[in-house]
């Protein structure tokens, strides 16, 4: 699906992945899996290693702010665009 600014893929497994124009990633959505660790930046992953263990990130969205993530637990995590944390999400 496409509109102005962005496109989405949904892959037959249920995952979405959102890109911008330029073809740059904004949102995965892996449901209940993990995220592909490769693309989590290293501060955030220590973070949550850290953190929260026995979590799993199901879903990461990327902006020009930083970062949100969302835990398998229900958790809502922000980070500034250099992986620092900066809060629980409500």
């Amino acid at each position: 699906m496409k509109d102005n600014d962005s496109y989405d893929v949904v892959f037959t497994n249920g995952y979405k992945v959102e890109f911008d124009k330029k073809g740059n990633w904004q949102e995965v959505d892996c449901n209940v899996d993990a995220v592909p660790t490769a693309i989590i930046p290293a501060a955030i992953r220590t973070y949550i290693q850290q953190n929260y263990a026995n979590s799993l990130i199901v879903q990461i969205d990327k902006d020009r702010h930083g970062y949100s993530i969302e835990l398998n637990n229900g958790l809502d995590l922000d980070f500034d665009s250099d992986g620092k944390f900066r809060r629980i999400d409500d």
